[in-house]
């Protein structure tokens, strides 16, 4: 962001890490939607990366009185096992006998 002149605070916060802030004195609506590329949850895209890395909550804010928020949707880990298997075509574990 710095490159697109923004100089972004970085804030991860709660205790389980699930929700990021992007802090910016200039931050408006106008440049969360260019930011997220509308909303856009395509690959590749901003939002769907931070979703994949387990945030649930990102927020865009101005520091001060004004802030917009999208509420993501991160895989579930318990079946992250099943996710790499599924991607390697493989339905089930193999199993050793």
């Amino acid at each position: 962001m710095l490159d697109q002149g923004m100089n972004v605070e970085i804030i991860i916060g709660d205790s389980a890490k699930d929700r990021v802030t992007l802090q910016w004195a200039l931050m408006s609506r106008a440049a969360a939607h260019k930011i997220t590329n509308g909303g856009d949850m395509n690959d590749g895209s901003f939002l769907p990366t931070l979703q994949k890395l387990g945030f649930r909550r990102v927020t865009f804010s101005d520091g001060y009185n004004e802030s917009w928020s999208y509420t993501l949707d991160p895989p579930d880990e318990a079946d992250a096992g099943k996710i790499v298997l599924a991607g390697m075509g493989i339905g089930e574990a193999l199993m050793l006998k």
